[in-house]
């Protein structure tokens, strides 16, 4: 009998059922068989042929009772040239990465595991959470690798139309009336093994480019409608002067219901030096026919962008929502850092631009959090980039929650949702 065995066997003996105390047995039993390797929880479950029903890894994933996918598209050059800041895209400093990425970052790093194919990187995603012992029976569905719209619309259907396929498939292979069959998603995942195994992942990949097929996106946006995996939220990213009434439509016929609008400053001067590509006019004008199509709307606002000052980086979060042009309905806050091959990076070594530091970022986004009103959804604070790839700027990748200590300690509370 392995050490996992033994494991399980306790387990179910002892009756225990928290996650800590498989913890403590585990550790404790350690001790006496002297195992190699420590199994995970995931080990555990999949031992234990999901009878121990309360392990469950990363609960705070899908807490809300929807369950993020993140997936990229293939990199592509924006049409506009590249923004000063920005790492990434083809032939890239990191190679072949979707812009605005590295390639280290996880949903970055699944999208070159799965080829930057949709239905891959949905099906991979989906494994995933099951190996959580978790349910993604709501998707909020996030694309991301650059500006959607501007791709070609052939594509965009076709990768939606993937996505989509993914979730109605793994749906229909899994789910049946008793519930989700774990047997038959042991069997084609071929589990227990090394989830790391390249040899195993170009078998599933194999299995799963056949099951593909020919469709149609309103085939399979019908489909979604009633399998057990549905996108409940589709999510897009683009700049304001990619997005205008054709994009828009183009976005309602794939099913968006969020698009995510790269606004970065209301600073005509600071948008052209950093070769946006894109005015504050775009920027009104995009925010208001996104409403006007009943589409949220989630601004990306930068602070410390070359020749932008403290002051103005905090009147910014006072003029988005009190100025009726602007007002998003949520917010992503990414303090500018020095990427290594991107232009920002040669004027920072020639002295002509020094990065705002986590402290000075802090204070920012601290006092322009007053003005966050509390319908909106502040869904990230800080680039998810590991900092073992930046050159400078904000140096810790839990910069939330050390801002968070900061506002405790100086008895603030913010109003945002989140």
């Amino acid at each position: 009998m392995t050490f996992l065995q033994h494991l399980v066997k306790e387990i179910k003996e002892k009756k225990i059922e928290d996650v800590d105390g498989v913890l403590k047995l585990r550790d404790n039993l350690a001790k006496t068989y002297k195992p190699k390797k420590l199994p995970s929880l995931i080990q555990v479950l999949l031992s234990s042929n999901k009878s121990i029903k309360f392990i469950q890894t990363k609960p705070v994933r899908t807490m809300s009772g929807v369950a993020p996918i993140a997936i990229m598209t293939y990199p592509r050059a924006c049409d506009h040239g590249t923004c000063t800041f920005c790492p990434g895209g083809p032939n890239s400093y990191f190679g072949d990465v979707p812009k605005s990425y590295t390639g280290n970052e996880p949903a970055s790093m699944r999208a070159l595991r799965n080829k930057f194919d949709a239905y891959l990187q949905v099906f991979n995603r989906l494994e995933q959470y099951t190996l959580l012992n978790q349910t993604p029976e709501k998707v909020e569905l996030i694309i991301m690798g650059g500006t959607f719209p501007s791709y070609p619309e052939d594509y965009q259907d076709s990768f939606i139309k993937d996505a989509l396929k993914a979730m109605n498939d793994f749906s229909l292979m899994f789910f049946n009336q008793d519930g989700f069959d774990f047997d038959l998603f042991k069997k084609f995942f071929e589990l227990p093994s090394d989830i790391h195994s390249k040899e195993r992942i170009e078998r599933i990949q194999n299995k799963l480019l056949k099951l593909k097929g020919s469709t149609s996106l309103e085939e399979e946006q019908s489909r979604n409608e009633n399998t057990r995996i549905r996108c409940v939220v589709m999510n897009i990213e683009t700049k304001p002067d990619i997005c205008k009434e054709n994009h828009i439509n183009q976005l309602l016929k794939l099913g968006t219901t969020r698009v995510e609008l790269g606004i970065q400053t209301l600073n005509d001067h600071i948008l052209k030096i950093t070769n946006r590509g894109h005015t504050i006019d775009d920027s009104i004008k995009a925010t208001q026919l996104l409403k006007d199509s009943f589409l949220k709307t989630c601004y990306h606002m930068m602070q410390g962008l070359p020749e932008s000052t403290k002051e103005e980086d905090i009147n910014n979060f006072k003029e988005i929502f009190s100025n009726q042009n602007y007002k998003p309905d949520a917010l992503k806050i990414y303090p500018c850092m020095v990427m290594p091959g991107t232009p920002l990076y040669e004027q920072y070594k020639k002295g002509l631009f020094k990065p705002i530091t986590t402290e000075e970022a802090a204070d920012i986004i601290i006092e322009g959090k007053k003005f966050i009103p509390k319908y909106c959804r502040v869904m990230r604070v800080q680039r998810d980039i590991p900092t073992k790839v930046t050159i400078d700027g904000v140096d810790i990748t839990n910069f939330r929650q050390y801002m968070h200590e900061i506002m405790k300690d100086r008895g603030i509370k913010c109003k945002c949702i989140r």
